[in-house]
Parts: structure tokens; C-alpha cells; sequence
């Protein structure tokens, strides 16, 4: 089946099945916007120099071995105000994994992380690809909030062209919602042409984009 007949708002009995997941938040005037896969010295960059632009926040979903590479554009993010979450060491297919593969996956992202100073209040953890066992989930989520979503942006789908994703995009945005983008090499080319425009189309509703904190996910 073609991955673009799912780049729509996640269905609410998706979100039935997995009530302890957390797919979007409870707002009047706010999104979340996400990023996943990074960092990476372009894109990220990029990202960071447009949110800046808009006044916005974000959560970054990154990958360990990525962290290790260019620790510094995670220190700048982090210093810009922006969250950080666990998206595994080398982008882990849980389906694809046993029980102690994943974990230690997760764990060798998570020292990685802490190690630049990037675990600050609530663990945030996505899946990558969103598929985790339910095993894995019930670890996981002892010490993480496990972030999905219910806007994935198909910047990484090379079949889609940046105009009809930043249609779609836009077509779907809400408050509420949390938004996933990739600042990773595969998606920019499409990235640096939808992520513009669809900051401008958030501040044209008038929605204020934010990262995702522990007020978020545990209102009073």
C-alpha cells in the first residue's frame, strides 16, 4: 500500500488502540511541532534559523549515533530554548528487533543524550517508523512519555513533491496537533521548501508553536 494514502491525521481509532501513547495534546491555541532523525549540520540548521524566524519551539527526536557526530548542533538547539527526545541509537525498527536489542538501543541513545546535557524534565521517546512491540512499549514506557503523532509531513517520501506536501501539510493543521518533520539529508530537499510556508500558515491561525513539556503531557 502507498505511503502517501497515510499522510492525513492519524485515525482516531488508531489512537484508540493505543491509548498510552501520546498522539496529539489538549490546546486551544497551540502545536507541537517535531522533528526526527537529526541532527543534521544542514537541515538542522536550517530548522533552527526558520523557527527562530516564527518564533517557534520544537521537539527534536534524535538518533544517538547522530548526537555523536555533531554534538555541538545539539548543544545549539538545546541553548535555543528547543526539547530533545530519544529516537534510538541508529533508528531501530522495534518490529524488527528483539526485546534486549531494543532496549539497549534505546539505553545507548539515552547516555548519549545525557552526555551533552540533553535530558531535561519528561523522557520523550518516538519509535521510528512508530513500530514497537507491545513488550518494548510497556519498558519503554515506564521512564518515557512515548510520543506519537497525528500530522506525519511526508518530506521524506522522495515520490511526493514539496507542493503537494505542503498541501496536505497545511490542510491538516489544528491546535493541538503534533506535527512530524525530518531534518535528516533525505528529506531536506523537500523540507527547505514546505517548512516555510508551513510556519507562516501556523502563525496565520494564529497558533503558537511549542515544544512538548511535562505541563503538556500531565495538564493540571
Amino acid at each position: 500500500m502507498r505511503l502517501r494514502r497515510y499522510l492525513h491525521n492519524t485515525p482516531a481509532f488508531v489512537k484508540w488502540l493505543y491509548p498510552n501513547r501520546v498522539w496529539d495534546i489538549k490546546s486551544t491555541n497551540s502545536i507541537y511541532l517535531t522533528f526526527d532523525d537529526g541532527p543534521h549540520p544542514e537541515a538542522t540548521s536550517f530548522v533552527l534559523e526558520e523557527l527562530d524566524r516564527y518564533q517557534s519551539k520544537a521537539t527534536f527526536f534524535c538518533i544517538g549515533e547522530k548526537v555523536k557526530q555533531y554534538p555541538e548542533i545539539l548543544e545549539t538547539t538545546i541553548s535555543k530554548g528547543h526539547n530533545v527526545g530519544n529516537h534510538t541509537n541508529n533508528h531501530l525498527n522495534g518490529s524488527k528487533s528483539s526485546f534486549d536489542e531494543y532496549i539497549k538501543n534505546v539505553e545507548r541513545c539515552h547516555r548519549t543524550l545525557n552526555e551533552v546535557g540533553a535530558i531535561k524534565g519528561k523522557r520523550l521517546f518516538r519509535p521510528p517508523y512508530g513500530r514497537l512491540t507491545g513488550g518494548q512499549a510497556k519498558y519503554v514506557g515506564r521512564e518515557y512519555a512515548i510520543i506519537m503523532w497525528d500530522n506525519l509531513i511526508g518530506d521524506f517520501d522522495q515520490t511526493l513533491s514539496s507542493r503537494e506536501c505542503l498541501r496536505r501539510a497545511i490542510a491538516n493543521i489544528r491546535a493541538g496537533s503534533i506535527v512530524v518533520f525530518h531534518d535528516s539529508q533525505k528529506s531536506f530537499g523537500s523540507l527547505k521548501n514546505v517548512l516555510p510556508d508551513f510556519l507562516k500558515a501556523v502563525n496565520d491561525k494564529g497558533l503558537i508553536s511549542k515544544a512538548l513539556s511535562s505541563v503538556d503531557l500531565h495538564p493540571q
